[in-house]
């Protein structure tokens, strides 16, 4: 996953993410790797009053994710910033549900505010579907079947926080003139990989082969990797 993030950097998939902009400027595909941290330890229960004790809701709440990703970067001193995202991966077979109104599923991002306003940027990620335990085609770019199922959803959620970290705010709309009424960039070109090589692959990023789903391109009008 870091080397991921890594290969990123210059490339025409992160230059990308420069047709969107806030009051703040446009958004930067400048993008770099603070740090990884692993826990071992179970998962705990988190409360409405920002509380974590043993033992934790099954499937996971979104509380406990969060209360996760607080407890990293409470142990690396990290802090959290506009211009920083915090992605958790769990672990295999660990299912999550964001809220009533979505159900459960295997990834999404979101983020909150501290009292002073900052807000906590943040992905979660699980490692596969629970019914396929790779969800790429075969073969897979690294031969890793369980990294390259998670990639290939990790860049939807990563370039979804960055052109759009708060959602709910009336950042994106519904658009009538698509075919469907998805709102972000991932969502538009949701399951989309074009042409894929017989390396199962469909990008090169810094001499390294990925599966990355498309995104949504003002500049081509449609779902693109640049």
């Amino acid at each position: 996953m870091a080397q991921f993030f890594r290969d990123e950097q210059g490339t025409p998939f992160a230059a990308l993410l420069g047709q969107y902009w806030d009051r703040q400027g446009f958004a930067s595909g400048n993008i770099t790797v603070g740090g990884t941290y692993t826990d071992a330890s179970p998962f705990r229960y988190c409360g409405n009053d920002g509380t974590c004790k043993p033992g934790a809701h099954d499937p996971l709440a979104s509380l406990d994710v969060l209360g996760e990703i607080q407890q990293g970067i409470q142990h690396e001193h990290w802090q959290p910033s506009p211009d920083t995202e915090f992605m958790l991966f769990l672990p295999f077979i660990t299912d999550h549900c964001v809220r009533a109104v979505t159900g459960c599923g295997n990834f999404f991002h979101s983020s909150v505010d501290d009292a002073q306003g900052v807000p906590l940027i943040y992905g979660v990620i699980s490692s596969a579907a629970h019914d396929q335990p790779c969800l790429v085609h075969s073969p897979t770019p690294s031969g890793d079947c369980a990294a390259d199922a998670v990639i290939a959803t990790l860049s939807h959620e990563q370039y979804e926080s960055i052109t759009d970290p708060e959602p709910g705010f009336p950042a994106w709309l519904y658009d009538a003139d698509l075919p469907n009424t998805f709102t972000e960039i991932g969502d538009i070109c949701s399951g989309l990989y074009g042409p894929v090589g017989a390396d199962g692959a469909n990008i090169t990023l810094n001499g390294h082969p990925y599966l990355v789903q498309q995104m949504w391109s003002n500049h081509a009008n449609g779902c693109a990797l640049q």
